[in-house]
């Protein structure tokens, strides 16, 4: 080995303990890795920045856009309904496969990260209604629309960057139901382990508004101004009350009127009733504020059906500026108009003062926030899922059969594209019929250019387009060469299958601890690399690869659908590794029985 691989080894080992560690976003770790090859030599500036012109990257905006006008249309109103009349009598495994089987049929075709944000909220309170841990459904959920995405080419965006890379590297691209031959054979053996056996080894965990609901008592008071206290006609910054050590204020009772987040420009008056939410031990504290004394109102019993209104639950995303800082140091509360109540991770809730918190990605805020909180942040990078205690009925719209109409078209024409005319020579390929299909939406109406703009999802495509520049600098460095060989020593013993299997094998483990995107990206070139020196033809290897990158089961990190529902359903991270690594074992036997039969070595 020579000091570029070398070199190449030490920075993709750094980018892998940054993307493991969550401390920023993956395209930042993946830009800085670039930037280093770069300067390195070991990539050119051409192809350094070829992934921002790749078809992969570009495809995978259309196809954004193109999803993004059947949301917005409400064209999914219907499995939503579907959904809502489950029986209250319904057990749980009738309810899973009621749960698990639309959804897996939906993300077949829709991305499935804004499947589950919109369904994730009616699940819990579907749950909630029918005195049912939501935990029992919410990691079938994320599981379901990983499971239905490995069905088709557009059902997930690893599997149009496999598509793209294999056009680009001179191979024939997959078809539009080419996976659905091991996808549907693996998605349908999950469900079913899902249904009998999957959601026994889930957690009866409450989720974070049932937690507030049933234990607030234990960090939660009312607190009443006396004539006696020397802040009245102060500021709340001036009292102090603002950045008290492990307690925070959430509303003020005046006379009639509740009102909160509470301004640290509001002024103090007699007979303020000031509520405030924190650890067991700083409530003691409050009582040494001379003027505040014990209020003998109740607090969250009677209140907590008017206040919950404005309660609101956010999911920190992966992409979110808010990564890696504390709630004090973004300024929470003027950036977007709400206070941080409590915040909970991996199942339960993180104790300390809440402004020094460092927030991480899969983090559940529960936060009191104004009406317009969740409609200017929902479907933002900020936030995975936003959504209230109430849900608010959706407002209809008379588009929604067309853009189901041009979403369609766009697959019947991936579909039917060899019987087609081609174009320049070329067969009809998803990037073709996503352009179109883009094109009919915002002329047509049923996408904004506003919102199409939104639906690009820019830390997405940046994560993509800078693990191609890295995919190129491994190669050039030769580590892309030295892993394939180290997997072609199983050659000798097991032939190509083995190798097959090891290839599938190392995507999953990349998959579950950095993001699928970049796994699949740093495994490409040494598994094309490995089925040309062992003699096999590469499209299988292509295959196993597109599947395992979606197996991403048993850890929260790989895949964005399981970080919001970690959060939302107060799932620790070994609830992932019971439920999610039989299920990996499941789809390992059965791809490595399918892979080789239908796309032969």
């Amino acid at each position: 080995m020579g000091p570029e691989t070398f070199f190449a080894i030490a920075v993709l080992g750094g980018m892998i303990f940054l993307l493991v560690r969550e401390t920023m976003p993956s395209f930042v770790v993946l830009g800085g890795g670039l930037f280093l090859f770069l300067v390195a030599g070991l990539v050119s500036p051409e192809e350094a920045v070829s992934g921002l012109s790749s078809r992969a990257t570009v495809t995978v905006a259309l196809v954004f856009m193109v999803v993004a006008g059947v949301y917005e249309t409400g064209a999914v109103k219907v499995v939503q309904n579907y959904l809502l009349k489950m029986k209250r009598t319904e057990g749980i495994p009738s309810a899973v496969f009621r749960i698990t089987f639309p959804v897996a049929v939906l993300s077949a075709f829709l991305n499935n990260t804004p499947i589950v944000a919109m369904f994730a909220p009616m699940v819990k309170r579907w749950a909630e209604l029918r005195q049912i841990p939501s935990s029992k459904f919410l990691i079938p959920l994320s599981y379901a629309s990983i499971m239905g995405g490995m069905c088709t080419l557009v059902g997930t965006a690893t599997n149009l960057i496999v598509d793209g890379m294999m056009r680009e590297n001179g191979m024939q691209g997959l078809s539009m139901f080419e996976l659905a031959m091991a996808g549907v054979p693996c998605a349908a053996a999950g469900i079913l382990y899902l249904v009998f056996a999957g959601h026994r080894i889930l957690p009866e965990r409450k989720d974070i508004i049932e937690e507030v609901r049933q234990k607030g008592k234990e960090y939660s008071v009312g607190m009443r101004v006396s004539g006696e206290c020397p802040f009245i006609g102060h500021t709340i910054e001036e009292a102090g009350l603002r950045n008290l050590r492990g307690v925070y204020l959430i509303e003020i009772h005046r006379g009639k009127r509740t009102f909160g987040p509470v301004s640290p420009k509001e002024r103090v008056r007699e007979g303020d009733i000031f509520y405030f939410v924190g650890n067991a031990g700083a409530v003691a504290d409050l009582n040494e504020i001379p003027g505040l004394v014990i209020s003998s109102h109740k607090m969250f019993d009677d209140e907590f059906t008017a206040a919950s209104s404005h309660f609101v639950e956010a999911v920190v995303s992966e992409s979110s500026p808010l990564l890696g800082r504390t709630v004090k140091e973004t300024d929470f509360r003027k950036r977007y108009s709400a206070g941080v109540i409590a915040i909970h991770r991996n199942g339960r809730r993180v104790e300390g003062k809440i402004g020094d918190i460092r927030l991480r990605a899969g983090d559940v805020l529960f936060l009191l926030a104004r009406d317009r909180f969740t409609s200017t942040w929902a479907g933002s990078r900020d936030f995975y899922l936003v959504s209230t205690v109430r849900n608010k009925e959706e407002k209809k719209t008379q588009k929604a059969g067309l853009a189901a109409v041009i979403f369609i078209f766009m697959i019947a024409a991936v579909a039917l594209g060899g019987m087609l005319p081609g174009i320049q020579g070329e067969k009809i390929s998803i990037f073709y019929a996503a352009a179109v299909a883009c094109a009919l939406m915002v002329f047509t109406g049923c996408l904004s250019l506003g919102k199409a703009k939104k639906a690009l999802r820019p830390d997405v495509l940046l994560t993509i387009a800078f693990a191609i520049g890295i995919s190129k600098a491994l190669d050039n460095s030769g580590v892309t060469d030295l892993v394939s060989r180290q997997i072609l020593l199983l050659n000798g013993f097991t032939g190509p299958l083995g190798v097959l299997a090891a290839v599938y094998a190392a995507t999953v483990i990349f998959s579950t601890v950095i993001t699928n995107k970049t796994a699949v990206v740093l495994m490409f070139p040494v598994a094309l690399s490995a089925a040309l020196n062992a003699g096999a033809d590469p499209k299988p290897f292509m295959v196993s690869i597109a599947l395992a990158s979606a197996s991403c089961f048993a850890s929260p990190v790989g895949y964005q659908t399981n970080l919001i529902v970690q959060g939302a359903g107060g799932y620790k991270f070994r609830d992932f590794l019971k439920a999610g690594v039989p299920l990996n074992l499941i789809f390992f036997a059965i791809s490595m029985l399918l892979i080789p039969l239908f796309w032969p070595l």
